[in-house]
């Protein structure tokens, strides 16, 4: 619990269903590869899961925070924590980087990919950042970001969120 993802609704948190189910839930994660070699059905499997966890704090905003910061925990290669730097990151490179945006969703017809309003659109929009995430890692290499040796776990997601994070910094 010290790493302190319940964010100040300790108590509105289930700890007692969390600390029971939490592992069962993160099980359908264990044999995905990391970000930038996602499937579709893995990356519905990613929101599946935060979705899950997410659901141990039962707050009408359903941010995700909670949920991504869970399963990122056990899975730093795999899935990016939502949180509301990111969020601004998120906002600002949309913005920026509008032909990335037109190749990575051609089917967007430029309505707003990252539209944190309501909770349905929050998921969309942390389904939408898995899968920017994943186009942007397939072509980078951990090692050469590191300047060294990549470590045995993969950092995949970490170092995409920290990226994302960048851009929302003024």
């Amino acid at each position: 619990m010290a790493w302190n993802a319940d964010l100040g609704a300790r108590h509105l948190m289930n700890w007692k269903g969390f600390l029971k189910f939490h592992r069962l839930i993160l099980k359908p994660l264990a044999k995905i590869e990391p970000m930038g070699y996602l499937q579709e059905k893995d990356i519905d499997k990613i929101c599946s899961v935060v979705k899950k966890l997410e659901a141990f704090k039962p707050t009408k905003g359903q941010s995700l925070v909670f949920g991504s910061k869970a399963a990122h925990f056990h899975f730093p290669g795999l899935v990016p924590v939502m949180s509301k730097e990111v969020r601004e990151g998120l906002y600002v490179y949309e913005k920026k980087q509008n032909k990335e945006m037109e190749l990575v969703f051609p089917n967007s017809k430029r309505c707003s990919i990252f539209d944190f309003t309501t909770p349905e659109n929050r998921f969309r929009s942390y389904r939408n950042y898995i899968y920017l995430g994943n186009y942007w890692m397939k072509n980078i290499s951990i090692k050469d970001i590191l300047g060294k040796e990549a470590p045995k776990y993969s950092l995949n997601a970490k170092i995409y969120e920290w990226s994302i994070i960048m851009y929302g910094l003024k």
